[in-house]
């Protein structure tokens, strides 16, 4: 299996993703992978509202589709 190297990571932020991991009973490596696999099914979810919204004569890229989404999460209680 291929590895990912993520060098630079700020020590503030290493130590919050350890300290999840540690609550969450993982390594910070499992934490990571799971982060990646979320990002890219997010990824996959704005490329397919893009061609949904093309094929309904919409012109709206992904950013704007991501900006949308991030102000109506915001609004979330």
């Amino acid at each position: 299996m291929p590895d990912i190297l993520t060098r630079n990571v700020p020590a503030k932020i290493h130590a919050e993703l350890k300290k999840l991991a540690d609550k969450k009973g993982e390594s910070v490596q499992q934490l990571n992978l799971k982060a990646i696999e979320k990002y890219l099914e997010l990824s996959k979810i704005e490329e397919r509202l893009e061609r949904i919204l093309q094929r309904n004569g919409q012109n709206i890229k992904s950013g704007e589709i991501q900006k949308i989404l991030d102000e109506e999460r915001s609004k979330r209680p």
